[in-house]
C-alpha cells in the first residue's frame, strides 16, 4: 500500500512524502460529519480503504498502524468492530500489489469476490488490490497484513499468483518468524534508514517466497539472503529480552529455531562477532544504562552487575572498565 499525503489547495495539490509510520484510529457511530471526513480524508485518501463497522455492530472501533518498509508496507489493525476493506470503486485505483493476511489473533473471516475464507491463528492468506476484498474485525481483535511490492514478490517468487486467495498452510516455524520479523522490522524501521528499511522490506519478501513454496533457486536465495538475516535479528532480539538470564546460551537459542549451534553462531560470525560477544556486549550496555539511571542510585554496583546477567562481579568490573575506559563507579549518577 502506497500510502499518499496530501495537502490541498483550490489552486493546486502538494504531495508530502509519507511518514515511515502512520496511525489511523476512530472510534464512534458510522454516520455523521466527523466518520464522513475520517472516511474520506484518512481512509480512501490516505489509506486507500473502506473501513465500517463490522457486521452487526454499530460502532467503528479500530486502531491501525502502518509501517513503510519501501516494497512492504506492513498494517496491524486492532480493535473490537471494524470491516476494513476495498470496494470495487477503490480497487480500480491503479494499485496493483499483493496483500497477506497473517498475524491472526482468533478467526478472521475475509471476503472476497470469490468467497469467504476464515483465517486463523494456523494459516494465511495471499490477496491483491486489485480485487475487492476485506476483513472483518469482532472475534478476531487483531491481524496484521503485508502489502507487497507486485513486482518485487513476482521476481522473487513468479508463481506467486497461482497462490491468491487460497488459505495458505505455512510451517509454523516459518510462519511465526515472518509474523515476529514484521513486527520487530516495524519497531525499528524509524531508526534503520532509508537503506535499513529497504533490506528488511527485501528479508519479508524472502520470507513470504518461502511461504509460498518457491522454486529451487528461488527458495534457495530467499533462504540465503531473507531467512538468514530474520534469524540472526530475531535471536538479537531474544538476546536483549533475557540479558539477565545466567544459562543463556548458544546452544538454547538455535534449539529455538531449529538450527545446531554452529549454523547459529556462523549467522553472528558473518557480522564479524560471536554470540559471546554480542551477549557480552548487550549486558555490559545493560549495566551501563541502569548504572546512569537515578532510580538506581541506591543499588549496590554487584547488585546492578547482576541484574544484567553477571554471575561474577570481578569479571563484570575488568569487561566493564576494558569497554568503556573507566570503573563501574565512575558511571555512576550522584544520589
Amino acid at each position: 500500500m502506497r500510502y499518499a499525503f496530501r495537502t490541498f489547495d483550490t489552486d493546486f495539490t502538494v504531495t508530502v512524502p509519507a511518514p515511515v509510520s502512520f496511525v489511523n484510529t476512530y472510534k464512534g457511530t458510522p454516520r455523521g460529519t466527523r466518520y464522513e471526513h475520517w472516511l474520506e480524508e484518512i481512509c480512501r485518501g490516505v489509506c486507500q480503504m473502506d473501513i465500517g463497522p463490522s457486521p452487526g455492530a454499530d460502532i467503528v472501533d479500530v486502531h491501525i498502524q502502518f509501517t513503510n518498509l519501501a516494497s512492504v508496507t506492513f498494517a496491524t489493525a486492532i480493535g473490537p468492530s471494524a470491516d476494513i476493506g476495498r470496494s470495487r470503486e477503490i480497487a480500480r485505483d491503479g494499485s496493483d500489489d499483493f496483500t497477506l493476511i497473517c498475524g491472526v489473533h482468533g478467526t478472521l473471516p475475509f471476503h472476497s469476490r470469490r468467497e469467504t475464507e476464515v483465517i486463523g491463528s494456523s494459516n494465511m492468506i495471499l490477496g491483491e488490490l486489485t480485487d475487492a476484498a476485506g476483513a472483518s474485525l469482532g472475534n478476531c481483535q487483531q491481524f496484521s497484513t503485508l502489502v507487497i511490492d507486485r513486482r518485487s514478490l513476482l521476481k522473487a517468487c513468479p508463481r506467486a499468483e497461482t497462490f491468491l486467495f487460497k488459505p495458505l498452510h505455512v510451517a509454523d516455524g516459518l510462519r511465526t518468524m515472518i509474523e515476529r520479523y514484521a513486527v520487530l522490522a516495524a519497531g525499528a524501521a524509524s531508526d534503520a534508514g532509508p537503506h535499513g528499511r529497504l533490506l528488511m522490506g527485501q528479508h519479508l519478501i524472502d520470507l513470504v517466497t518461502l511461504a509460498l513454496g518457491a522454486r529451487p533457486d528461488d527458495s534457495e536465495l530467499a533462504r540465503r539472503r531473507g531467512q538468514a538475516q530474520a534469524r540472526l535479528a530475531l535471536m538479537k532480539a531474544d538476546i536483549a529480552a533475557e540479558l539477565t538470564r545466567e544459562d543463556l546460551s548458544i546452544d538454547t537459542l538455535a534449539r529455538r529455531y531449529n538450527l545446531g549451534a554452529r549454523q547459529a553462531q556462523r549467522l553472528f560470525e558473518q557480522e564479524g562477532t560471536t554470540f559471546t560477544e554480542f551477549l557480552l556486549e548487550q549486558r555490559l550496555l545493560l549495566a551501563r544504562k541502569m548504572l546512569a539511571d537515578p532510580a538506581n542510585a541506591w543499588r549496590k554496583i554487584n547488585d546492578i552487575a547482576y541484574s544484567a546477567g553477571f554471575a561474577d562481579v570481578s569479571y563484570f568490573n575488568r569487561t566493564f572498565r576494558r569497554r568503556f575506559g573507566g570503573t563501574p563507579s565512575d558511571f555512576r549518577t550522584p544520589r
